[in-house]
């Protein structure tokens, strides 16, 4: 058995985590190359570089197969029909022979679970270190003003400031791989809420809960939203903006809100990285609880569907690009419903986009600043006809007043 990460001391890593200043305490700096909201680390493995991302929502050290390939490790082809040993609906993968793994100035003997390389994404990380390996560390995530952009970044604390007992509190998940807390519930059923620094949106909820929230929040503001999964392929989701939104002791003040459609987790609330940009966290691995406190800075802009509607094939095969809208959207306003294919993206044909050199990518432009317009050919049933949509800002915090000063706080 290879030396776990749990039994390395406190600070193990802080000498290659990015720079922060909370508490009065200032940490080591690490890498930070696209200055995006990504927790990036850089390491080594066999004493080959790799960038690693800190996901909190996942359980193990990660390498993609790309990476394995680049670094000549032996990963063996993953036989036909293999799944994966960590649950129904997980990337299955191959464990890694040995491998010292180097961060900062210490040097590990450690394995990596080797899943395929996603192909439909841009690959510009090795892998990512998942939160197993780091859960008995006293963490801080907070967003910070970088590059005039509020970023979220981590580090590792020697312990937990003073006075954290005053701020909100919710228990960590005992023995859980991921960076799991109980929410109160009924005796002996609390709740659970995820904190997932591996996902860039807000607020997402179970299916139960968003329920409960739209029917008491019918009017806010709503588009739509597309990601990709290796084992469901396309998946479009609506996503909303709460003012302000109670889970158990926390209120989170403008965040987006959407709800999970994965049938294997059972979670109430994962928070992505938006969402954490509204709070100031720090969690004890040691003492099992995680603090929360509302975030001095303003809500950034949110990135999102600006077009209210998305043109997706509803197969994995399929190439017709078929719309899904959103009532009282641009795209609503200007005739597009749900069914209508999707031809040509001004001059552009975009019905071959499968073999464009970026794919999906190619026909992505919802997610442009508002303003811009677009001429947009479609066909519905046997007819072909022409409209033209301009993108707007749908859902985001609200522009505060002149003269007047953002107030967080409970």
């Amino acid at each position: 058995m290879y030396p776990s990460f749990r039994q390395l001391p406190a600070g193990w890593c802080a000498l290659v985590l990015l720079v922060l200043i909370l508490a009065g305490a200032r940490l080591a700096a690490a890498v930070d190359p696209k200055l995006d909201d990504r927790m990036i680390m850089e390491a080594k493995i066999n004493g080959q570089p790799v960038l690693l991302q800190f996901d909190t929502g996942a359980a193990d050290l990660t390498l993609f197969r790309q990476s394995a390939e680049r670094l000549q490790l032996h990963v063996p082809a993953l036989p036909p029909g293999l799944k994966s040993p960590r649950g129904q609906g997980q990337t299955p993968g191959i464990m890694s022979e040995p491998l010292n793994l180097q961060l900062g100035n210490r040097t590990f003997t450690t394995q990596f679970f080797v899943v395929e390389s996603p192909t439909t994404i841009n690959l510009d990380i090795d892998g990512a270190l998942g939160w197993g390996p780091l859960s008995a560390n006293v963490f801080v995530i907070a967003g910070v003003e970088r590059a005039g952009k509020l970023r979220v970044r981590t580090a590792i604390l020697p312990a937990a400031p003073a006075g954290v007992e005053n701020l909100w509190q919710l228990p960590l998940r005992p023995n859980s791989d991921v960076l799991l807390l109980d929410l109160p519930g009924p005796a002996g059923h609390p709740g659970t809420m995820l904190v997932d620094t591996g996902a860039d949106n807000g607020v997402t909820l179970s299916p139960a809960k968003w329920r409960e929230w739209k029917t008491a929040h019918p009017d806010a503001p709503t588009t739509i939203d597309i990601y990709y999964t290796p084992s469901s392929g396309f998946m479009v989701n609506t996503v909303s903006w709460a003012r302000e939104l109670q889970l158990g002791p926390l209120t989170l003040k403008d965040v987006p809100v959407n709800v999970d459609l994965s049938r294997e987790t059972t979670f109430d609330a994962i928070l992505g990285l938006y969402a954490l940009k509204r709070v100031d966290v720090i969690v004890d691995g040691r003492k099992g609880v995680a603090y929360f406190q509302p975030a001095a800075a303003v809500a950034p802009p949110y990135p999102h569907n600006r077009l209210g509607a998305v043109f997706v094939p509803h197969g994995p095969l399929l190439d017709p690009l078929v719309a899904q809208v959103i009532p009282g959207t641009p795209a609503d306003e200007a005739g597009i419903r749900d069914g209508d294919i999707l031809l040509k993206i001004g001059p552009r044909d975009v019905t071959h986009w499968r073999s464009s050199p970026v794919g999906f990518e190619s026909v992505v432009f919802w997610t442009n600043p508002a303003g811009l317009t677009y001429s947009l050919t479609l066909m519905r049933g046997d007819s072909e006809f022409t409209t033209v949509v301009k993108l707007r800002d749908i859902i985001g915090p609200q522009p505060t007043p002149a003269g007047t000063k953002p107030t967080p706080g409970r």
